[in-house]
C-alpha cells in the first residue's frame, strides 16, 4: 500500500520547489488539498492515481517536467499521490499571498499594485452593490474561475471552497496606515 510518509519524502526533494512546502502553493499551483482537486475535475478516486501517475511522466508543457522512472518511480508517485491526499486545504491567507495569485497583482495583505487595492474593501463593495457579504463571496467563485479577459487571469485550479477561503480573507483586511503599507512594499 503506498507510505505517505514515503511520499512526503519524494514530494520535499521532487515538488516542493515549485509547489511549496505542505503544497501550499509556491510558482506552481496548490496542491494542498489535492483531493478537492481531483474531485472538481471530475476525476473519480479509482482514476486518480493513474491520472497523477500520466501527469507526472509526461509533464506539463512549458510548466513542469516529466519524471520519468528512473528520476521517480511508479512507487515513489503512488506514495507521492497518498502524501498528496493527506494534505488539508491551504488557509486563505496562504492562497491570496502566493507569489503566482492574487497577491502578485494586488499586492501583499491587498495593498494594490498592478491591480486595485482590495483592502478594506469587502464591505464597502457590498453595500455600492446592494449584496450581503455571502453573495459577494458566492460571486468570487466564477469571477476568479473565468479571470477577466485582458484584466486578470483565471485560476481554474482552484476549488470553490479555496476561492471562498480567499474571500473570507480578504473581506478581512483592513485598510491600513502609509507607514504600515510602506513597510509592507520595501
Amino acid at each position: 500500500a503506498p507510505d505517505p510518509d514515503k511520499g512526503k519524502v519524494v514530494y520535499d526533494n521532487s515538488c516542493a520547489l515549485c509547489h511549496g512546502a505542505g503544497g501550499i502553493g509556491k510558482v506552481g499551483p496548490t496542491l494542498a488539498g489535492a483531493a478537492g482537486h481531483v474531485q472538481q475535475m471530475g476525476v473519480p478516486p479509482e482514476q486518480a492515481g493513474p491520472m497523477i501517475i500520466g501527469l507526472l511522466r509526461a509533464g506539463i508543457n512549458g510548466r513542469m517536467p516529466g519524471f520519468p522512472p528512473q528520476v521517480l518511480s511508479d512507487d515513489d508517485i503512488a506514495n507521492l499521490g497518498a502524501y498528496l491526499f493527506t494534505l488539508p486545504p491551504t488557509t486563505g491567507e496562504n492562497l491570496y499571498e502566493n507569489p503566482s495569485q492574487c497577491a502578485a497583482c494586488h499586492g501583499p495583505k491587498g495593498i494594490g499594485g498592478i491591480a486595485a487595492r482590495l483592502a478594506g474593501t469587502g464591505p464597502i463593495v457590498a453595500a455600492q452593490l446592494g449584496l450581503t457579504k455571502e453573495q459577494l463571496l458566492q460571486g468570487m467563485i466564477p469571477l476568479l474561475r473565468n479571470g477577466i479577459p485582458g484584466k486578470m487571469p483565471a485560476f481554474k485550479q482552484l476549488t470553490d471552497g479555496e476561492i471562498l477561503a480567499i474571500g473570507e480573507y480578504v473581506w478581512g483586511l483592513k485598510a491600513i496606515s502609509w507607514e504600515d503599507e510602506f513597510a509592507l512594499r520595501h
